[in-house]
């Protein structure tokens, strides 16, 4: 039972797809940091309620589903830099309203679309 874990550190692995989280509901960290990770699934991370900091930088990413952050309207920090990111679009960050800080550096960003919406009323930080 892993329903009391609080932080997971699973950088650095071969990991190429993500199962549902679902029983780790506590989780206020997670890191996936240097993984083979290529796209993130339409509500992937839907159980995790209290996470508060997500990175996924040093992956594979190119691709974001709709609503694939789904479920984190706690989610004070995320990372995405490094990947291969070419499109960012509004409706990505749609669930994310306690956002503070949003790491989008090294992808290969050529759309960017952040026109001002209520997605990003609490960012501090771009």
């Amino acid at each position: 039972n892993l329903s009391n874990l609080r932080i997971l550190i699973l950088t650095k692995n071969q990991l190429e797809k993500l199962g549902k989280f679902s029983e780790l509901k506590n989780l206020t960290t997670l890191n996936l940091t240097s993984n083979n990770i290529k796209t993130l699934f339409y509500k992937i991370f839907e159980n995790l309620n209290s996470l508060s900091l997500l990175s996924l930088s040093k992956n594979r990413i190119y691709k974001i589903e709709p609503e694939s952050f789904y479920g984190l309207e706690n989610l004070i920090e995320l990372d995405l830099s490094g990947n291969k990111l070419q499109f960012i679009k509004n409706f990505y960050f749609v669930h994310l309203k306690s956002l503070k800080t949003l790491y989008l550096n090294r992808n290969q960003i050529s759309h960017l679309e952040l026109e001002s919406s209520n997605y990003f009323e609490s960012l501090e930080f771009l």
